[in-house]
């Protein structure tokens, strides 16, 4: 065995035997009245057991993690970004709560379908992947702009606090997102969370020109006409918007919320073939090696699975294989 190979080994097992020492360390006390205290049964092992088995396991541990670490499958992975699914973010914005996203409601126009524009102020997407498909379509393309801006006039405004935005846009039959996602929802603090979002700076209120100048989107009010022009046709031949999400805005007055790109978690992982083994860049199995779950490359990647409950599924299917596969393995050593 070559040095570097024995140091990955003996630094991955003092690792997670560190991590087991500090672990039974932390929780002493606790596991001393818990011993103490319960009846066992009488093929309870001797306290002695314990120790051992729970070293043995934490070494075996370590050498999975070495093997993983040192194994060519580790450097050929498939890897992907889950990116934020309800609502826009800004590191400006204070206000926190079980999801930030929720706890500002100018957050939400983010995924609402309406104008979205880049630091120029130039249109540069579909919107609707923003709000029908985020997690991959949508919040990839904003990744690409680095900060990205909704346009919302006081008509949109209105409706959206009021009625709900799926009200805004004529109920479309067609919208599976909005009649599945936004059938009851309103924005009940609208009014208190845009001031203080306009407060922190990362939403204004005011005509066109004057948001436009405040984020420095010099092509806002060109953009803005081109888009009205494209709402009237009732026809995107821009980025091919859907027609039931073209909606002119107009009057004198609009908001513009500042957003940065989100996200939830990663995909992707280590490489692996139809049993769940990891696989080196040859594509050839690695004996005794598997992955499953979100740490299988081949199964968690770009784009986010579509179908509800699919990759909860795709968890535990590849748990499932890699189990089978392991017995079948180490009955046959």
């Amino acid at each position: 065995m070559k040095k570097h190979t024995i140091a990955a080994y003996a630094f991955w097992i003092f690792l997670a035997e560190g991590a087991g020492g500090a672990a039974g360390w932390l929780t002493r006390e606790g596991v001393r009245i818990y011993t103490e205290t319960i009846v066992k049964p009488p093929f309870s092992p001797p306290p002695i057991v314990f120790p051992v088995a729970w070293t043995l396991l934490y070494a075996l541990m370590g050498v999975s993690a070495a093997r993983i670490a040192l194994a060519p499958g580790v450097q050929d992975r498939a890897r992907a970004l889950c990116c934020n699914e309800f609502g826009g973010a800004n590191y400006k914005c204070s206000k926190t709560g079980n999801a930030i996203v929720r706890s500002n409601d100018a957050l939400r126009f983010a995924l609402y379908g309406g104008l979205i524009v880049d630091p120029c102020g130039d249109r540069f997407m579909n919107e609707q992947y923003l709000s029908d498909r985020p997690l991959a379509l949508g919040g990839e393309m904003s990744l690409r702009v680095a900060r990205y801006y909704a346009v919302v006039d006081q008509a949109m405004y209105e409706e959206c606090r009021d009625k709900g935005v799926l009200s805004y846009f004529g109920k479309p039959k067609d919208w599976y997102v909005g009649n599945t996602g936004y059938t009851t929802e309103l924005l009940p603090n609208l009014d208190e969370h845009m001031q203080q979002a306009i407060d922190e700076k990362w939403a204004f209120k005011g005509t066109l020109a004057e948001c436009a100048e405040f984020f420095g989107l010099e092509n806002l009010e060109q953009a803005v006409a081109d888009y009205n022009a494209l709402c009237a046709a009732k026809k995107d031949d821009q980025f091919y918007k859907s027609s039931y999400l073209l909606r002119e805005l107009t009057g004198d007055t609009f908001y513009v919320m500042e957003y940065e790109p989100s996200i939830w978690c990663t995909f992707g992982g280590v490489k692996t073939d139809a049993y769940s083994r990891a696989v080196t860049p040859q594509q050839e199995p690695i004996p005794g090696l598997y992955v499953a779950g979100v740490d299988n490359g081949s199964l968690y990647a770009s784009p986010y699975y579509e179908n509800e409950g699919a990759a909860l599924g795709t968890a535990y299917t590849s748990g499932i294989v890699a189990a089978d596969c392991m017995i079948d393995y180490i009955q046959g050593i």
